[in-house]
């Protein structure tokens, strides 16, 4: 799609060499708004996961893409390849995790990868409305342009096609985790990290539209703030990614 092949390219780390044995499960993770794009080395999740035999792939889409069908065809893409080169077959389950707009882009994939066999997703405080998104923070015109200017129709149309609360009847029927923080911050901060996301008119929202449509949604409180998530509450996150995978078998 991309490259003759995608994963000789600088498209995605994963922590293979670090697992011993069989592989039992894939996540996809998604980084946050204005959190590291790119990651030479493996982080604590990625060596949690491997001491579990859980393949973590973090993919490297653009900060700026904000969830967009451009991000689910590079994830599909990334999935196919690893598929290829490492042997699984098409039934190996698969988490998608995300913290803040990284969220937001693991709901997008899930809606629009028809052909990864999701076994869940693992979300921190996702954005989900993009235009209540752009009126609380004021700034996110160049970012909303650049993600959907390619789109073959007007503006808002585009923003809406891309926007999680508004196509909750087209999820996949599996588990959604969703973590969030304890604190609440009403500041919206202007500057690179996901720190503008306003609780009721987003997640809060979303879930509650979530359940009343019936999905399998759990909600976990933790005591932090804002994302990118601290390194200790991605431990929680591995645990649930886990428990996903591999039904909590060790």
């Amino acid at each position: 799609m991309f490259f003759d092949d995608i994963l000789k390219g600088n498209i995605a780390f994963t922590n293979r060499k670090l697992i011993e044995g069989e592989i039992r499960g894939i996540c996809l993770y998604f980084h946050a708004f204005g959190d590291e794009d790119l990651i030479f080395a493996p982080r604590a999740l990625d060596r949690y996961l491997a001491e579990n035999g859980i393949l973590s792939v973090f993919i490297f889409y653009d900060v700026w893409q904000f969830g967009n069908d451009i991000t689910a065809k590079t994830t599909q893409a990334v999935y196919d390849r690893l598929c290829e080169k490492l042997g699984f077959g098409r039934d190996i389950p698969v988490v998608l995790f995300g913290e803040g707009v990284g969220a937001t882009a693991a709901l997008n994939c899930a809606r629009l990868t028809k052909e990864i066999p999701l076994a869940g997703c693992v979300l921190a405080c996702p954005v989900t409305d993009f235009v209540a998104h752009a009126k609380a923070r004021g700034d996110m015109d160049a970012v909303y342009f650049t993600a959907f200017r390619h789109f073959g129709c007007n503006f808002e149309a585009a923003i809406d096609s891309m926007s999680p609360i508004m196509h909750i009847n087209e999820m996949p029927d599996i588990p959604y985790r969703f973590i969030l923080p304890v604190q609440n911050d009403p500041q919206i901060y202007v500057d690179k990290f996901d720190r503008g996301i306003l609780p009721e008119m987003q997640y809060v929202r979303y879930i509650e539209k979530m359940k009343a449509a019936g999905f399998d949604v759990e909600v976990h409180k933790f005591d932090f703030c804002n994302c990118p998530l601290p390194e200790n509450i991605r431990e929680n996150a591995a645990d649930m990614i886990f428990s996903m995978l591999c039904g909590g078998q060790k």
